[in-house]
């Protein structure tokens, strides 16, 4: 990356979704990238879709989004307070 640019990258857990007897929990990335140079400075941000937790009748499953499968071990490491998250569901 070049000098003066800064990236920033987090997976985020969503407000969880109830729909009949299913929860459903959205995970985002959100990636920030912003850089100085000599006639300026520049941000730009996105918020994405990463992953889809459901949990229905006591299971609880992962669907990733894109290309890239996704683990609920994988989530957890990346989002500390999942589990917090999960029981409140």
């Amino acid at each position: 990356m070049p000098e003066g640019m800064f990236h920033t990258e987090k997976v985020l857990a969503g407000k969880p979704i109830r729909v009949g007897p299913v929860t459903l929990l959205p995970v985002e990335r959100v990636v920030a990238i912003s850089g100085t140079g000599a006639l300026g400075a520049w941000f730009t941000a996105a918020k994405e879709p990463y992953a889809l937790v459901v949990r229905d009748g006591g299971a609880t499953r992962v669907l990733g989004i894109g290309e890239t499968p996704v683990s609920l071990e994988a989530i957890r490491e990346r989002i500390p307070e999942l589990d917090a998250v999960l029981a409140s569901m």
